[in-house]
């Protein structure tokens, strides 16, 4: 069985690590002339996904009508934004790392135990196929952490299966690597003012090719060849809307591929009436 994890920001900010926005936003001391954190100061809430807040941004008529302008806030702050996230990655430091080792490889082999039966034999039954169950990760975030949990015990067994941790692919970059941060597409930034050159340089998927380390295919590759797609700590959000397209068209090629979506706040074992319960999950 083939399955892949896609790893969003709820991983860091689990295991402790201050990743949200909002938390890097705590470290702006009102730098004088940028015109994005000007905005940021005046409207947090309209800034909750930084991202979407940027296009935004070049969309409203709040920006400067001169475009270098914005280039040198928007430079400015992923300047400031990457120093954010290497101290975040210096708290990974003080951990200690086989015991994060020693949990995570724990905890992936149990990542279905709470599915329904249905699901849960579903699961059972493609796990029982093949050699072993190949496990690939795709992770949104900067930080090490993920890598760091994975360690160097990339072959195991456990409960009579076979687990082979394959690639892990850093989608957007790492702190160390070209992080890469922008939008999804045209359609959510201000494409006639921005002109073309800047409006490639804040697609995410565009800047992704460019860079030139395949991680764009190779994502698209590992798509193609799970039998299972598990997205975990991610809000499923338009930032990231190629993706979820792609992972929806996966699920409507064959009929034999699961998809299982952990929800943050979500419980199972609140015993609520059925039409509720069944409305929430649909939602």
């Amino acid at each position: 069985m083939n399955l892949t994890f896609f790893i969003g920001n709820g991983f860091d900010i689990r295991n402790g690590l201050p990743t949200r926005y909002s938390d890097f936003y705590k470290e702006i001391n009102n730098k004088s002339g940028n015109m994005i954190y000007k905005d940021i100061e005046s409207n947090k809430e309209n800034w909750s996904d930084f991202e979407l807040g940027l296009g935004k941004l070049t969309i409203s008529k709040k920006v400067n009508t001169d475009i270098e302008e914005f280039i040198e806030s928007y430079n400015e702050v992923l300047d400031d934004l990457d120093k954010y996230i290497k101290k975040c990655e210096d708290m990974i430091s003080v951990v200690d790392a086989v015991k994060l080792n020693n949990s995570f490889l724990n905890d992936i082999t149990k990542v279905f135990q709470n599915l329904k039966p249905t699901g849960k034999n579903r699961i059972q039954i493609l796990m029982g196929l093949g050699a072993g169950i190949n496990i690939n990760f795709i992770d949104f975030n900067y930080t090490s952490l993920l890598d760091k949990c994975i360690g160097n015990k990339h072959n195991f067994r456990k409960d009579d299966k076979n687990y082979y941790l394959k690639t892990n692919v850093h989608i957007h970059g790492t702190v160390d690597s070209y992080p890469i941060v922008g939008v999804d597409n045209r359609n959510q930034i201000n494409e006639s003012w921005l002109g073309y050159h800047a409006v490639e340089n804040m697609l995410k998927p565009e800047i992704i090719k460019k860079i030139g380390y395949g991680a764009y295919d190779k994502t698209k590759e590992i798509i193609e060849k799970s039998d299972v797609i598990y997205i975990f700590g991610s809000s499923l959000g338009d930032t990231d809307r190629t993706w979820w397209i792609q992972i929806l068209n996966w699920l409507h090629a064959s009929s034999e591929r699961v998809l299982v979506i952990d929800q943050y706040g979500f419980n199972e074992e609140e015993k609520i009436n059925a039409v509720r319960y069944i409305s929430e999950k649909e939602k």
